[in-house]
């Protein structure tokens, strides 16, 4: 038997890929709505709507990379699913089943850190201008 075979169970890292997959469709839902109240209250919309849209190109991309990434670990992510307290997914990890579980408070905060970071406006962004200003 190969020592170099891959667990069963996902890894840490494969964890975090999976929690990744169910978070950025939702920032993605929200770019979407975000654009279309934009659009319809804001006078001077183009700078905003091409800013989300340049924003939702990168969450794209990197969601295509998460899928092919489990292609190769041999990892099935079935579509969440949302409930009172939060997000579920099952997922199958080189024939291991189990589920995964957000909670909305923490999905909401994450998804709105995801947010800032696909904008640009990640924390060190804003504390390097804020320093800057002093």
């Amino acid at each position: 038997m190969s020592q170099n075979k891959a667990p069963l169970w996902p890894t840490d890292e494969e964890q975090g890929m999976i929690k990744e997959f169910l978070l950025l469709p939702l920032v993605l839902t929200v770019f979407e709505r975000d654009t279309e109240v934009i659009g319809n209250n804001v006078k001077t919309k183009a700078p905003y709507v091409e800013a989300i849209a340049l924003a939702m190109d990168r969450v794209t991309l990197n969601l295509a990379g998460l899928k092919k990434e489990f292609r190769l670990r041999g990892i099935k992510v079935f579509d969440g699913v949302r409930t009172e307290h939060g997000i579920r997914c099952s997922y199958l990890c080189r024939g291991y089943e189990n589920q995964f579980d957000l909670m909305w408070t923490y999905v909401k905060a994450e998804v709105e850190l995801r947010m800032k970071h696909y904008l640009g406006t990640h924390l060190e962004v804003y504390l390097s201008h804020k320093t800057k200003l002093k």
